[in-house]
């Protein structure tokens, strides 16, 4: 994160595990891709985006997230936007195919 004059704010965050789920895939799905921790997708960490936010000061920025839907048809698109606005999504963010 970054304040006002540019400079790095490392935050460390101590969560607690309140849940697990199972998943029945392959740690390493994509076959040749290196076995590394990084790479496995059962070390993933499922919070909600208040959490990143909550130790932000004011002035600080540089908070990058992002997020992936996959919709039935590219049709849906304009609706699944409309339905995202509806609920609350700023104009200040991308809404786009790939």
């Amino acid at each position: 994160m970054f304040n006002e004059e540019r400079k790095v704010r490392t935050i460390t965050r101590t969560l607690t595990v309140t849940g697990i789920y199972f998943d029945s895939t392959d740690e390493y799905s994509a076959g040749g891709m290196f076995k590394t921790p990084l790479l496995n997708k059962r070390n993933e960490i499922l919070t909600t985006f208040d959490t990143v936010l909550n130790p932000l000061k004011s002035g600080e920025t540089g908070v990058q997230v992002s997020a992936n839907y996959y919709l039935k048809k590219p049709s849906m698109l304009k609706d699944f936007e409309a339905e995202l606005r509806a609920k609350g999504l700023n104009d200040i963010f991308k809404v786009s195919t790939d």
